[in-house]
């Protein structure tokens, strides 16, 4: 039976014989809002987890939530999420007239932005599970860092 993520669930994924913990910022249809915390623990620890621990992520990713639905990452609790971790807004180019609207995670457009700020807010972009696992990995020096994991730093 597939699980869907929702938000507040806190998600075990597996790198070697430990677990990283996520927690689903934002649902929406299929896609999840993850922030990554830095430590690794034992599996049957992370229900131990002090809440202030989540408060301080390494990393804030859009990415799917197929592996949560095929329980390659297992749903290990819920909690709030914690009011520092801000949810961003991105930039989105209006045809090619170089107009400039703010979406939120979920894809709603909302007021229409200078030039200006939009050069400092991202494009919105999706990475596959497979990814966000490889950016853990290297984070722990288990794997290389690549470029693209930069935009998961927050």
């Amino acid at each position: 039976m597939k699980e869907a993520a929702d938000e507040g669930d806190v998600v075990a994924i597996p790198i070697d014989d430990k677990v990283s913990v996520g927690q689903v910022v934002r649902a929406r249809g299929g896609i999840i809002l993850l922030c990554v915390f830095p430590d690794l623990f034992a599996v049957d620890v992370v229900s131990a987890i002090e809440d202030e621990y989540f408060s301080t992520p390494i990393y804030l990713v859009g990415t799917m939530d197929n592996w949560i639905e095929d329980g390659r990452w297992q749903i290990v609790g819920r909690r709030q999420v914690a009011d520092t971790i801000a949810v961003p807004r991105y930039k989105v180019e209006i045809g090619s007239s170089g107009t400039f609207r703010v979406q939120e995670f979920g894809g709603a457009l909302g007021e229409e932005i200078s030039r200006e700020v939009a050069a400092s807010l991202r494009s919105p972009k999706t990475y596959s599970p497979a990814t966000v696992v490889k950016a853990i990995r290297a984070y722990h020096d288990l794997d290389v860092w690549e470029r693209r994991f930069e935009d998961f730093v927050i």
